[in-house]
């Protein structure tokens, strides 16, 4: 009988047709099978990629550390820059020490106290803003030495003591950074900034209570502090309270929509929670902004066609 005249209970009673239709289920089943793993494995390998992202975004939160000038100088300083072309006394030196710093002209900025102190060697703001240059440039300490001498010249110099203790933060040296802060409220009790800096220390402590409870009152302080509500998202991002890590950075993103770090640390719990496509449009708003971490990861996905 003709293939086309067989009927369905004789079709399937073959036993070359039965043969051919089990290896076409097995082969199925077992691509299937694959599929699901090789998927699942591309899937844990991103979700690996964006936590290693997320712990970048949180370990590097010490970059919006606020490492204060000297009070008086900051609105000025470029225009005075631009006129003061001939520098002559401490003070023009120590203008255009503040301007290199801005152009990020570290050594210019040190060179320029240095000379600023040598015209007056009693020059506490000079020795505070030649630390930050020393602070850019990763010399801690070179920068606690410039800080001491600061506070020695002028001892309620609060933004010398809060600088001094982000160095001490960052040679892990927390006890001693705590001190520094509280130093710097005791001289100055509004001091927002120093009790943000407090706040990263205490996370650095991982005594997460005490950072929220310090960013809180830098944010009660100053309630447009984007970036201490982007560190409390952190907080709660590490404790996976993810719901409560997007309000903060939601916060953070109402008060500065150009803070690329947020947006990258939004894209990531979103990914992290599930939500992949929410989570890579963040990623690209950091990305458009600067991030240089969203942009390496975009890339890496782009290119491995997830």
């Amino acid at each position: 009988m003709i293939m086309g005249l067989l009927t369905l209970e004789e079709f399937l009673g073959n036993p070359i047709i039965t043969g051919i239709l089990t290896i076409i289920c097995v082969f199925l089943a077992g691509y299937t099978i694959w599929q699901t793993i090789y998927y699942k494995k591309k899937d844990d390998e991103w979700k690996k990629k964006i936590e290693r992202l997320l712990q970048y975004t949180v370990a590097n939160a010490k970059e919006t550390r606020s490492q204060d000038a000297s009070p008086g100088l900051k609105m000025e300083v470029i225009t005075a820059n631009e006129i003061i072309t001939d520098p002559k006394t401490a003070d023009d030196f120590f203008m255009k020490a503040y301007a290199a710093q801005i152009d990020k002209d570290y050594d210019k900025a040190i060179e320029y106290c240095k000379k600023a102190i040598e015209l007056n060697p009693e020059y506490a703001n000079a020795y505070n803003d030649m630390g930050n240059a020393y602070y850019y440039k990763q010399d801690y300490d070179k920068a606690i030495e410039c800080y001491e001498k600061a506070i020695e010249l002028k001892p309620d110099y609060a933004e010398a003591y809060n600088n001094m203790g982000g160095m001490y933060d960052y040679k892990k040296d927390y006890d001693e950074a705590i001190k520094c802060y509280e130093t710097a409220i005791e001289l100055k009790p509004n001091y927002a900034e120093a009790y943000y800096d407090m706040g990263i220390t205490y996370s650095g402590k991982q005594d997460y209570d005490k950072a929220i409870r310090c960013y809180k009152k830098a944010i009660e302080l100053r309630p447009n502090y984007a970036e201490a509500y982007n560190n409390i998202g952190n907080v709660y991002q590490g404790k996976k309270d993810y719901e409560k890590a997007i309000e903060y950075y939601e916060k953070a993103i109402e008060f500065n929509p150009d803070l690329p770090e947020t947006y990258c640390n939004m894209g990531t719990v979103y990914y992290l929670s599930g939500n992949k496509t929410k989570g890579i449009e963040y990623l690209k708003k950091a990305a458009l902004l600067g991030s240089e971490p969203a942009q390496q990861w975009l890339a890496e996905h782009n290119k491995a066609g997830s």
